[in-house]
């Protein structure tokens, strides 16, 4: 389990090179047919992944809290009036944290999404301020760190699967559920 303080989070995430249109572009190669709203939510998941393991974000663009969830409120912009296009490479480390994002919540449709996320931190803590979510407030990095690190501490089993993937194995889509039963029967009780 990472600790906040031991994170050396970057001042800024013009630092960070890779754009959440990659990281979609990948994701709905790897479930297709996944709609917009599925995408958003998981890529809400990589990034709060992604802070939780490596400590860094794992796109530079900015998580909103929306009235269903949360939404990488430039790319939805961007889509909406452009469509997808060639994306950038990036690298390995965003890389397993997509094919185990994809293999964990590939499985449930865009409703699940939004109700697992509203049951979730970052997001309900912003819902229940006095922000309200119509003014999409944005989700701090902070938040999706202590979030992902603390509840959502994924076991060694299910790393080093998500790791040998990105060293070059085929992705297989899991079986739903497959990897909540890992991550209960080697978790430290």
């Amino acid at each position: 389990m990472f600790a906040q303080r031991d994170l050396d989070l970057p001042a800024s995430v013009d630092a960070v090179t890779t754009h959440a249109a990659a990281i979609a572009a990948r994701l709905r190669e790897l479930l297709p047919g996944a709609g917009d709203v599925k995408i958003h939510k998981l890529l809400y998941y990589v990034q709060g992944h992604h802070l939780a393991w490596n400590g860094r974000p794992a796109f530079a663009e900015t998580i909103e809290a929306w009235i269903n969830g949360p939404v990488v409120a430039e790319l939805w912009r961007a889509e909406k009036y452009d469509p997808p296009t060639e994306h950038e490479p990036f690298d390995a480390g965003v890389l397993e944290i997509v094919f185990m994002v994809a293999s964990r919540y590939g499985h449930l449709s865009a409703r699940d999404l939004i109700k697992l996320t509203h049951n979730e931190d970052p997001w309900r803590d912003l819902a229940e301020s006095d922000d309200t979510t119509s003014s999409n407030t944005p989700i701090p990095h902070d938040s999706l760190l202590a979030f992902f690190s603390d509840d959502n501490d994924l076991t060694p089993v299910v790393r080093d699967r998500v790791a040998a993937v990105a060293a070059g194995g085929e992705w297989v889509p899991t079986d739903p559920g497959e990897l909540d039963e890992l991550e209960a029967k080697y978790s430290p009780r």
